[in-house]
């Protein structure tokens, strides 16, 4: 089985949005585990957003696994494009078995994971030892290595599970 981390987002009925997901997840992954719930600025405006990270289990290939991520935005209103900066359900595929790949689609592990605190910071302490695949470095030690700079570029406010 492979080990994946996610990483979920919705500034629209973000609440409700990011249970239901969960919900399916649950369905469809092993061993589901999530980090405490962020609220952080929209990093290109509009409403602010409710952000997690999941851990877990699958024995889903990487292409099954984006397409049911998709199959599970879709179902809960996502739709594609940027028109009036509401986004009712994102989830990225973080990292997947702690491959390094990069395609026409997508990259593994996610940049978003050294670019942006409300991925970061939820990494760190949902699985603060694991290592980042390509650097190395446990994700609590790389949040704190960076958290002052990424804090400068979004704020963020942890409200627990």
């Amino acid at each position: 089985m492979a080990q994946i981390l996610l990483g979920l987002g919705s500034n629209h009925q973000a609440e409700a949005r990011l249970t239901n997901a969960l919900k399916r997840l649950e369905q469809k992954l092993d061993q589901l585990t999530t980090s405490d719930w962020f609220e952080s600025h929209a990093l290109r405006g509009g409403a602010n957003y409710l952000n997690l990270v999941a851990s877990a289990s699958t024995d889903l290939s990487i292409d099954e696994l984006r397409k049911l991520l998709h199959q599970i935005e879709d179902e809960q209103g996502r739709t594609r494009g940027d028109e009036d900066r509401r986004c009712a359900l994102d989830i990225d595929l973080i990292c997947y078995d702690r491959q390094q790949l990069t395609t026409e689609n997508y990259k593994l592990p996610r940049e978003d994971i050294l670019e942006h605190a409300h991925v970061l910071w939820p990494l760190a302490l949902l699985c603060p030892q694991e290592t980042h695949p390509e650097l190395g470095i446990p994700y609590a030690q790389l949040w704190e290595s960076r958290k002052d700079t990424l804090l400068r570029n979004q704020t963020l406010w942890l409200l627990g599970k």
